[in-house]
């Protein structure tokens, strides 16, 4: 994408374009995107054991240029055994799985 900039002066009712060489330019964008950063839509999430269900949601942003992949996977929050502690498939359910964000999406 290119555009052109041309300077005029403001003083003059007519806004007569100023002369010289450096008064008329035209700008290329080469690469006016990029893939952007992952993130995600909040970053405290609270859930009580009586939910059945809790959405995080993963958020592209700052860019759009290309496929973007992001592996997620559930983890332990601790190798003790706490009662405290959720459990897998007791709890929760596992997943190990890939995101992919499409070209612009």
């Amino acid at each position: 994408m290119d555009f052109g900039v041309e300077l005029f002066d403001p003083n003059d009712d007519g806004y007569p374009r100023l002369h010289g060489d450096d008064t008329h330019c035209t700008i290329k964008i080469l690469d006016e995107d990029s893939p952007g950063t992952l993130g995600f839509g909040e970053t405290d999430i609270r859930v009580s054991k009586r939910e059945s269900k809790v959405e995080i949601i993963v958020t592209r942003s700052e860019g759009a240029d290309g496929e973007v992949k992001c592996s997620i996977k559930t983890e332990k929050l601790s190798e003790k055994n706490l009662a405290s502690n959720a459990k897998e498939y007791e709890d929760y359910v596992p997943k190990h799985e890939q995101i992919i964000f499409a070209h612009g999406e």
